[in-house]
């Protein structure tokens, strides 16, 4: 026997008790608008990435290490894509938050490249850490 293993078709009484109502256009209206939302958010990061790439100089805050109750020391890391004279500033914060200490680190025009930069931060009490604010180029 090769059995026919058809199955007859099922009113859409049968499909709605078995599936749920067919989608509702409140339903439809959601998925679209995430859908919006979605396809914003990526273009959101696209952008923000490829705004970003283009700066003339990415900073990072290394380390800082806090040396003393009136000193911290904090190593900058810089890619320089230009030959450009840059300004980071920098500062440390104490334990309630506060900055307790400013610097604006001064970097000579100069190949594109990495740099390492090193300079310490007078404070006017002890410091729990080391903050960079910005690096920019700057007019000669």
């Amino acid at each position: 026997m090769t059995g026919d293993r058809s199955v007859p078709p099922s009113s859409d009484e049968e499909l709605a008790q078995r599936y749920g109502p067919p989608t509702s256009p409140r339903r439809r209206i959601l998925v679209a608008v995430v859908s919006v939302i979605a396809v914003l958010g990526v273009g959101w990061v696209v952008w923000a990435a490829t705004d970003s790439s283009d700066q003339p100089v990415n900073a990072e805050l290394q380390s800082y290490d806090v040396t003393g109750d009136t000193t911290t020391e904090v190593t900058l890391v810089l890619d320089r894509r230009g030959n450009e004279r840059l300004e980071c500033e920098v500062y440390a914060q104490a334990e309630d938050h506060s900055t307790v200490g400013e610097l604006v680190i001064h970097v000579p025009p100069g190949d594109p490249g990495r740099l390492r930069i090193t300079d310490t931060i007078t404070t006017q009490r002890r410091a729990v850490n080391g903050v960079l604010r910005e690096c920019t180029t700057t007019a000669d």
